[in-house]
């Protein structure tokens, strides 16, 4: 390698030698002084055994020290340098930053998602944007500094998520400009999505420099992969993603298993109302999975008040059949106190009502008791102070197939069967659902039908019993347990508990409490295992995902060479500069010479 000069003109510097040569030439002025004989004929025989005065300069360490010291000095000036051969260092880096849950996993010296980021902030460019991959690729710094980039990645943590890495990159090509350094940090557990090799190879068609980074390596993993609730107890999954058996107990129980290698067991554990932890007693590398929450609805019984001036209906009975209701009859004109969570009015006489009845269970309905209004005859010319849900237009008598609209997901399929008699109804405006209605193309009448009303709900139960099959249906008690959840505001299983990845969607005026204490409002995407608070519900949140859980990524489908195969970096031929080295060399020389003084005594 040629070295070459920066600056000719500093080959001037080096007359600072010539000059130290000189000052040590200068003989000092001479003076007048007696002495003896004796001692002027002994200097002179001193003298003479210093051959010369270059033989005392030669022996001059000082003299040598600053000779040293102006030649590197000079020769500094002259800003040499070499041209080598560099990777060269992009000035646009889009990096894109695995954070699910797998890479919470522990390695030597911290978590992977750690390590990634250790590994980010290295690689940074001059702009930078920041892509984290989680279950949807969410762009968190566009197009910034290398400090404020820095700042970012200290401040990322990874969450529960599943990995959407293939879709990360492809989001990294799409805001691309094409002279772009795309590097990937992770540790390639991809869960769905698009194949992250994949996304890679297209990106790199397109002219884009893509790196690859594996943060991640063989650990030891036992966790819970799935769960299922079967009445009052939960049944639990619990994988061995390791090569060798694994002994694993639950916490506060005395169950204890083997499982064999790579192997799936199964565990019944016990469930109470509200929400209960399940623990696995077992210390592995990936602690996510080793905690499953389960919520249940509460087991508080719920009071029912049947109005009627009828001794028995189809409705009273089903209600009466069910679990966890008390139900209470009233006959008009004798009300009890209302302070019951449902109240049904089915058959009542008008003659038998007294005129504040139905201002009380208004104001009942308001502060959050719910009331069904059961279809009956003359149902028009009772004075339901404007709580019934829809306007009475007439009776029809024509058999008519009762249609499911599936506006609830959990009754959807309920076949309401046929009526050879219903009341043409409409409901009124505001938050009317309509659940079942007769055909449009013959007679578009609503049957069933949900209102809010204040605190509460108003349903309107449209089918005449006595003029329709749907009563013997094991869909009837069916159809009303769930309505009992409804009115009762008692959610289901299903609904209290997710899985990561899903939406979290509340109702109007709730906010909902993430597990690490956050507020939010409106609807959010799970990605924290834990328990969520919304309203009064308690909803548990579970990673439940063997994909994400696998955090070994030979046991995966990915092609590790892709990922470990070098990069082939672009080169490019740069200055290095030899200046600051060799003003370092006389600063050490500077201090050498003051030693060397401070030894000699001359300070």
């Amino acid at each position: 390698m040629a070295v070459e000069i920066g600056n000719p003109l500093g080959w001037y510097a080096f007359l600072s030698a010539a000059l130290l040569f000189l000052l040590y030439l200068i003989r000092p002025k001479p003076f007048k002084t007696v002495i003896p004989s004796i001692l002027f004929l002994e200097k002179d025989r001193v003298s003479k055994m210093k051959n010369s005065f270059f033989r005392r300069l030669l022996l001059e360490m000082l003299f040598f020290l600053q000779l040293l010291i102006l030649l590197f000095l000079s020769a500094s000036t002259l800003m040499p340098y070499t041209m080598v051969s560099r990777d060269v260092v992009e000035k646009d880096v889009i990096m894109v930053i695995d954070a699910s849950a797998s890479m919470k996993t522990f390695e030597h010296g911290g978590t992977r998602f750690e390590k990634a980021i250790d590994y980010a902030i290295k690689k940074l460019g001059s702009s930078n944007t920041i892509i984290l991959a989680k279950s949807i690729p969410s762009i968190v710094l566009d197009h910034e500094d290398a400090g404020t980039a820095k700042k970012m990645l200290k401040s990322l943590q990874a969450g529960d998520s599943s990995t959407a890495l293939g879709d990360a990159i492809l989001t990294a090509g799409d805001i691309a400009k094409g002279n772009e350094r795309v590097i990937v940090v992770s540790d390639f557990i991809n869960t769905h999505g698009s194949d992250p090799i994949s996304a890679k190879n297209l990106l790199e068609s397109k002219g884009l420099s893509v790196e690859l980074k594996n943060v991640g390596t063989t650990r030891d993993n036992v966790g819970i992969v799935d769960l299922s609730i079967e009445k009052s107890n939960a049944v639990v999954f619990i994988k061995n993603f390791n090569d060798e058996p694994r002994r694993v107990k639950l916490k506060n129980t005395e169950d204890e298993i083997e499982i064999a290698p790579n192997s799936i067991e199964s565990v019944t554990f016990p469930l109470g109302s509200g929400v209960t932890k399940i623990e696995l007693d077992y210390k592995d590398d990936f602690e996510v999975d080793n905690t499953a929450f389960v919520s249940m609805p509460s087991n508080k019984t719920i009071r029912v008040l049947w109005i009627s001036n009828k001794q028995t209906s189809f409705v009273r009975k089903v209600f009466e059949s069910m679990p966890n209701v008390k139900l209470d009859r009233a006959e008009p004109p004798i009300i009890p106190e209302i302070s019951h969570d449902i109240i049904i009015i089915d058959n009542i006489k008008k003659e038998s009502l007294l005129p504040g009845t139905f201002d009380e269970i208004s104001r009942a309905v308001e502060g959050g008791s719910s009331l069904v209004i059961v279809a009956q005859d003359l149902i028009g010319t009772i004075d339901f102070k404007g709580l019934l849900p829809v306007v009475i237009n007439g009776e029809n008598k024509t058999k008519a197939k009762i249609l499911n609209t599936g506006v609830f997901d959990s009754i959807k399929e309920i076949d309401f069967g046929v009526s050879s008699k219903y009341l043409v109804a409409e409901p009124v405006l505001g938050s009317t659902v309509v659940i079942a209605k007769t055909n449009p193309e013959i007679q578009n009448s609503s049957i069933i039908t949900l209102t809010d009303r204040g605190a509460g709900k108003i349903l309107y139960y449209g089918i005449f019993d006595e003029e329709n099959n749907f009563k013997l249906s094991p869909d009837y008690p069916l159809f009303w347990h769930e309505m009992v959840n409804v009115l009762a505001n008692r959610e289901k299983a299903s609904y209290l508990n997710r899985r990561i990845d899903e939406f979290l969607i509340p109702k109007e005026g709730e906010v909902i409490e993430t597990p690490s204490g956050k507020t939010v409002e409106g609807t959010i995407l799970i990605d924290e295992v834990g328990v969520y608070k919304v309203g009064s519900a308690r909803i548990a949140a579970n990673l439940l995902n063997e994909k994400e859980s696998n955090i070994n990524l030979e046991s995966t489908d990915i092609d590790i060479s892709e990922i470990e195969a070098p990069m082939l970096r672009s080169k490019a031929k740069v200055k290095f500069e030899y200046a600051s080295y060799l003003i370092g060399i006389a600063i050490i020389l500077i201090f050498a010479e003051l030693f060397y003084v401070k030894r000699r005594g001359d300070f």
